[in-house]
C-alpha cells in the first residue's frame, strides 16, 4: 500500500507541475484558474495536518495563494507526502480517525479513504483548471494518469 500511495503522490506532483506549465502559456493567468489550484494546493495540507497531528484546520484561516505561492507549495507538498508515506505499514492505511469536518461535524474517516480522496480531488479540480486555460488562449495540461504512466516509466524518471 505504501508504494501505491507513494506512486500516487508521484503522479499528483507531476499533475500540478503540468498545470503549472499550462498556467503560463496563457497571455494573461486566468484568476479563477489560480483560486482552483490554490484551494487544491490547500486542501492537500489540510489533509495532511489531519493525517499528521490528528487536528482539523480551522478553514477561516485559509487564505488564497498566488500563482507564485502555488508554485512554491507544490514540491513542498510532494516532499511533506513523501516523508507521512515514509516506512508506513499497510496496516496504517485501514486504520480509522475522527475528526471535525469543515460544517462542524463529528467524521471517521479510513486513512487509505483520505489519501485517495485527495488524488482525487486534485484530478477533479485539474480538469476544471484547463478548462479556464483553455479559455483564457493557453494550451491546457494533459494530465491523466494513463500519460503519467508512460512518460515517466511508472514514476521512475
Amino acid at each position: 500500500m505504501n508504494s501505491y500511495y507513494g506512486r500516487l503522490f508521484h503522479f499528483d506532483h507531476w499533475a500540478n507541475l503540468e498545470v503549472i506549465a499550462s498556467l503560463t502559456s496563457c497571455p494573461e493567468t486566468p484568476h479563477k484558474a489560480v483560486a482552483l489550484l490554490s484551494h487544491y494546493l490547500q486542501e492537500q495540507w489540510v489533509a495532511h495536518k489531519l493525517l499528521t497531528t490528528g487536528q482539523s484546520t480551522n478553514r477561516n484561516d485559509i487564505v488564497e495563494l498566488s500563482f507564485e505561492l502555488c508554485q512554491v507549495e507544490i514540491p513542498k507538498l510532494f516532499a511533506a507526502w513523501r516523508g507521512y508515506l515514509a516506512n508506513k505499514p499497510d496496516e496504517h492505511f485501514e486504520t480509522s480517525f475522527t475528526y471535525i469536518n469543515a460544517v462542524g461535524k463529528s467524521t471517521e474517516r479510513v486513512v487509505s479513504d483520505l489519501l485517495t480522496d485527495i488524488v482525487d480531488h486534485g484530478t477533479y479540480h485539474r480538469g476544471q483548471i484547463a478548462t479556464h486555460v483553455r479559455a483564457a488562449g493557453g494550451e491546457p495540461a494533459k494530465t491523466w494518469f494513463t500519460r503519467w504512466v508512460k512518460e515517466t516509466h511508472r514514476g521512475t524518471v
